[in-house]
């Protein structure tokens, strides 16, 4: 599952399961605004971070090493 939030240069948003609610979200950190269409506008600076959320108790395979003896 992915989970999303936007950046400022001095503010963190929280971690939202959906792009929506982060965007929704964004507007209290002072990252974006939705316009009367409900697009999401984005402040100058404004980057967003997406991470890959495991579900506990799924082993997931670690990436393999580079060198092999």
């Amino acid at each position: 599952m992915i989970e999303y939030r936007f950046l400022t240069p001095r503010r963190r948003g929280k971690w939202y399961s959906t792009l929506g609610q982060a965007q929704a979200a964004a507007n209290r950190i002072g990252a974006g605004f939705l316009d009367p269409g409900g697009t999401f506008v984005p402040y100058r600076g404004t980057v967003l971070e997406m991470r890959e959320k495991t579900r506990p108790g799924i082993e997931t395979e670690a990436p393999a090493s580079g060198a092999s003896a």
